[in-house]
């Protein structure tokens, strides 16, 4: 079943106010297959259920409208996935902890490539005792060992969160960006304020003209 996740309705974007998702400007439609998920949405949008002749159980009452996006059905579902994955990005944002530059570098670096799933999440730690084996704690110039204890204490959550930095990152070094610049914008370490960024471009204009 195909579900439509564009954003939800507000007033100011005119249009109507019923259960379908309007067209807003400058955000493209996503649509995705509910798959296992879909009884976890069905419990949470509140979709129509019926029960069983005999029993107790209570099922869902499915139509022929339920895979369109634009019937009421799909379009609640559609909005009950928008606002949980809103609310997953913003806990996200919320639970990533923050390390050095040598320390995410080095994590951004053993989770090239990786596929972290939530039930993996918490063997961060273990990823990266595995990379001192490769001397990778000497290439960042970082405490190797406290940093696989930090990550030994991290919650499930906190660690997917690492996870889900480190896969952004990529997609940002892929498309040319400096390590530098992405992993402070991806969240792994505080952004510099711009008191420190003027400082830093001062030093470069140094070094730039004593070579001169």
């Amino acid at each position: 079943m195909i579900f439509d996740c564009r954003l939800p309705y507000r007033p100011e974007d005119g249009g109507e106010s019923d259960t379908r998702m309007p067209k807003t400007e400058g955000s493209p439609q996503v649509f995705f297959r509910s798959g296992p998920l879909y009884p976890q949405l069905a419990e949470r949008a509140h979709v129509p259920t019926a029960a069983t002749p005999g029993s107790t159980r209570r099922t869902l009452r499915l139509d022929r409208t339920l895979g369109n996006p634009s019937s009421s059905v799909g379009s609640t579902l559609g909005l009950t996935a928008h606002r949980d994955l809103t609310r997953y990005y913003a806990l996200l944002r919320l639970s990533l902890p923050r390390f050095t530059v040598g320390e995410a570098s080095f994590l951004v670096d053993i989770l090239n490539s990786t596929l972290t799933e939530p039930h993996t999440a918490s063997l961060l730690w273990a990823q990266a005792s595995d990379a001192l084996e490769d001397d990778l704690a000497e290439k960042w110039h970082i405490d190797g060992l406290a940093l696989v204890a930090r990550l030994r204490t991290l919650t499930p959550f906190e660690a997917l969160a690492v996870a889900d930095a480190c896969e952004r990152a990529w997609v940002l070094l892929a498309n040319g960006a400096a390590t530098d610049d992405v992993i402070r914008a991806v969240g792994l370490v505080e952004r510099r304020s711009n008191r420190e960024s003027n400082r830093e471009s001062n030093r470069e204009s140094n070094r730039e003209n004593g070579d001169a």
